[in-house]
Protein backbone atom coordinates (compact mmCIF):
# COMPACT_ATOMS: atom_id res chain seq x y z
CA UNK A 1 0.00 0.00 0.00
CA UNK A 2 2.73 2.14 0.94
CA UNK A 3 4.08 1.51 -3.10
CA UNK A 4 0.94 3.48 -4.18
CA UNK A 5 1.15 6.45 -2.05
CA UNK A 6 4.85 6.76 -3.28
CA UNK A 7 3.68 6.35 -6.66
CA UNK A 8 0.61 9.01 -6.32
CA UNK A 9 2.54 11.23 -4.86
CA UNK A 10 5.49 11.02 -7.10
CA UNK A 11 2.26 11.60 -9.83
CA UNK A 12 0.41 14.60 -7.83
CA UNK A 13 4.61 16.01 -8.13
CA UNK A 14 5.16 16.03 -11.17
CA UNK A 15 1.17 17.59 -12.22
CA UNK A 16 2.29 20.26 -9.68
CA UNK A 17 5.60 20.60 -11.35
CA UNK A 18 4.17 20.93 -14.75
CA UNK A 19 1.61 23.20 -13.71
CA UNK A 20 4.42 25.77 -12.37
CA UNK A 21 6.59 25.11 -15.46
CA UNK A 22 2.95 26.49 -16.90
CA UNK A 23 2.30 29.49 -15.48
CA UNK A 24 5.94 30.75 -16.05
CA UNK A 25 5.42 30.08 -19.65
CA UNK A 26 2.47 32.69 -18.99
CA UNK A 27 4.46 34.95 -17.42
CA UNK A 28 6.66 35.27 -20.38
CA UNK A 29 4.73 34.98 -23.29
CA UNK A 30 4.10 39.01 -23.29
CA UNK A 31 7.53 39.40 -25.20
CA UNK A 32 7.19 35.96 -27.49
CA UNK A 33 9.03 35.66 -30.98
CA UNK A 34 8.07 32.97 -33.19
CA UNK A 35 11.36 31.38 -32.30
CA UNK A 36 10.61 31.76 -28.61
CA UNK A 37 6.65 29.61 -29.39
CA UNK A 38 9.34 26.89 -30.98
CA UNK A 39 11.46 26.30 -27.88
CA UNK A 40 8.68 26.82 -25.76
CA UNK A 41 6.20 23.97 -27.92
CA UNK A 42 9.42 21.38 -28.10
CA UNK A 43 9.62 21.73 -24.06
CA UNK A 44 5.74 21.15 -23.56
CA UNK A 45 6.04 18.28 -25.86
CA UNK A 46 9.15 16.72 -23.71
CA UNK A 47 7.33 17.49 -20.18
CA UNK A 48 3.72 15.53 -22.25
CA UNK A 49 6.38 12.82 -22.75
CA UNK A 50 7.51 12.43 -19.52
CA UNK A 51 4.03 12.59 -18.09
CA UNK A 52 2.81 10.11 -20.67
CA UNK A 53 5.83 7.88 -19.09
CA UNK A 54 5.01 8.83 -15.45
CA UNK A 55 0.83 7.89 -15.94
CA UNK A 56 2.53 4.60 -17.42
CA UNK A 57 4.48 4.01 -14.65
CA UNK A 58 1.86 4.35 -12.43
CA UNK A 59 -1.14 2.32 -14.34
CA UNK A 60 1.07 -0.52 -14.59
CA UNK A 61 2.00 -0.39 -10.99
CA UNK A 62 -1.79 -0.16 -10.28
CA UNK A 63 -2.67 -3.25 -12.19
CA UNK A 64 0.08 -5.10 -10.11
CA UNK A 65 -1.31 -4.03 -6.88
CA UNK A 66 -5.15 -4.70 -7.83
CA UNK A 67 -3.34 -8.30 -9.51
CA UNK A 68 -2.01 -8.92 -5.76
CA UNK A 69 -4.98 -7.75 -4.47
CA UNK A 70 -6.96 -10.41 -6.17
CA UNK A 71 -4.27 -13.22 -5.01
CA UNK A 72 -4.96 -12.10 -1.63
CA UNK A 73 -8.30 -12.27 -1.71
CA UNK A 74 -8.44 -15.53 -3.09
CA UNK A 75 -6.09 -17.20 -0.67
CA UNK A 76 -8.56 -15.66 1.94
CA UNK A 77 -11.12 -17.09 0.48
CA UNK A 78 -9.34 -20.42 0.61
CA UNK A 79 -8.60 -20.14 4.22
CA UNK A 80 -11.79 -19.00 5.03
CA UNK A 81 -12.90 -22.42 3.27
CA UNK A 82 -10.42 -24.40 4.91
CA UNK A 83 -11.41 -22.99 8.16
CA UNK A 84 -15.11 -24.53 7.91
CA UNK A 85 -13.84 -27.36 6.77
CA UNK A 86 -11.65 -28.15 9.67
CA UNK A 87 -14.47 -26.60 12.21
CA UNK A 88 -17.29 -28.61 10.23
CA UNK A 89 -20.88 -26.96 10.82
CA UNK A 90 -21.89 -28.43 13.75
CA UNK A 91 -18.64 -27.77 15.73
CA UNK A 92 -17.11 -24.68 15.23
CA UNK A 93 -18.41 -23.45 18.23
CA UNK A 94 -15.68 -26.08 20.65
CA UNK A 95 -13.26 -24.78 18.15
CA UNK A 96 -14.24 -21.00 19.00
CA UNK A 97 -14.36 -21.84 22.55
CA UNK A 98 -11.17 -24.10 23.00
CA UNK A 99 -9.45 -20.90 20.77
CA UNK A 100 -11.03 -18.83 23.34
CA UNK A 101 -10.29 -20.58 26.76
CA UNK A 102 -6.47 -21.06 25.15
CA UNK A 103 -5.82 -17.46 24.60
CA UNK A 104 -6.88 -16.97 28.70
CA UNK A 105 -4.89 -19.37 29.64
CA UNK A 106 -2.18 -16.77 28.70
CA UNK A 107 -1.12 -18.54 25.04
CA UNK A 108 -0.51 -17.05 22.06
CA UNK A 109 -1.93 -16.93 18.90
CA UNK A 110 1.49 -18.37 17.13
CA UNK A 111 1.36 -20.89 20.07
CA UNK A 112 -2.22 -21.93 19.26
CA UNK A 113 -1.59 -21.43 15.64
CA UNK A 114 0.84 -24.58 16.33
CA UNK A 115 -0.97 -26.52 18.35
CA UNK A 116 -3.94 -27.13 16.05
CA UNK A 117 -2.22 -27.34 12.88
CA UNK A 118 -3.89 -23.72 12.00
CA UNK A 119 -2.99 -20.41 10.38
CA UNK A 120 -2.34 -17.68 12.38
CA UNK A 121 -5.12 -15.46 10.67
CA UNK A 122 -7.60 -18.30 11.52
CA UNK A 123 -7.03 -18.63 15.07
CA UNK A 124 -7.33 -14.41 15.09
CA UNK A 125 -10.66 -15.17 12.88
CA UNK A 126 -11.49 -17.64 15.67
CA UNK A 127 -10.82 -15.63 18.39
CA UNK A 128 -13.02 -12.29 17.21
CA UNK A 129 -15.94 -14.74 15.63
CA UNK A 130 -19.58 -14.74 18.21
Amino acid sequence: MWFNSVLLIIFISAIIFLYIRVRRLEAKTSALTANDLVIYSEILRGILSESERVAEKLDAAIREREDALEDMGALLDARISRLKELSGENAPEELQTHVKRLIRDGRTKNEIARLLNMSVTEIELLSVMK
